[in-house]
Order: structure tokens, then sequence, then C-alpha cells
């Protein structure tokens, strides 16, 4: 994973864990790449999917890293696991600030797909989970 991708992970993990996204009758926590055992419902949890190659100006400066990234909602009940998912992407906005030491930031950011439904029977219950994918472009 490159360095900007790390800084790309911070930005999200701070402007998504927040009062608007974790809170009462919100998200328990937030977790980046994925949940401890013993998670209490309902969270969210992010990672990096994959990458597009980079592209280069005159074969040496690098002028653009584009990602995707999942954001998963994890709920005992759909339409909360949901109504969260659309929470948090709405508060994760178009918008990122990167704690940067260079010159990089973000270029591009949209919701491009959503994700199939992820239920899982954990012991006697149902746990719904719900995604999407995000692509972030860094310059």
């Amino acid at each position: 994973m490159s360095s900007i991708s790390e800084k790309v992970r911070a930005a999200v993990y701070v402007k998504t864990n927040v009062s608007a996204v974790v809170g009462a009758n919100k998200y328990t926590a937030i977790y980046a790449d994925k949940a401890p055992p013993g998670a209490v419902f309902p969270y969210g949890v992010f990672n990096r999917q994959g990458s597009e190659p980079i592209e280069y100006a005159f074969t040496l400066t690098q002028i653009l890293e584009s990602d995707l990234w999942q954001f998963r909602s994890y709920a005992d009940s759909q339409s909360v696991a949901a109504a969260l998912l659309t929470a948090w992407i709405s508060t994760l906005g178009n918008t990122l600030t990167l704690v940067t030491s260079g010159n990089e930031r973000v270029a591009w950011m949209a919701r491009v797909n959503d994700l199939p439904p992820n239920d899982q029977q954990l012991n006697d219950r149902y746990i719904y989970g719900r995604g999407a994918l995000v692509r972030i472009a860094t310059e």
C-alpha cells in the first residue's frame, strides 16, 4: 500500500469518526480494515479494495493515484444498516483533508457502486451488512 493510501485511510477515519456518525442512535464505532472480536452492533468498517494504475506525467512525475474504498455498515436490522451507511457516506461527502508533508490532495471522490448485502446468522439472530464502494483519487 502506498504512503498516500495510508494518508487517505487516516483522513477517512478522522472525518467519519465524529458525532454525526458515531454516538447515540448511530454507530458504536468505525473500524479500519476489520472489526475486533466482540464489537458491539451497529458498527462500520472501511478498507481499501484496490487501485487503478498510477498516472504519470512525462513518465516520471506521479500525477494521480486512484483507489476504491469499501464502506460497510453492520446492524441487527436491514433498515438500520442501510440508513447508517447512507449517513456515513453523506458525512464523508466529496472532500478529504490529508495530513501531509507534501502537496498531495484529494482531487476527486464519489460513491461509485453499491455492494450486495452480506447478511449473516450469528447464533440465534441475523446481522445485516450493507455496503458501498467509493473512489478516492489523489494528486
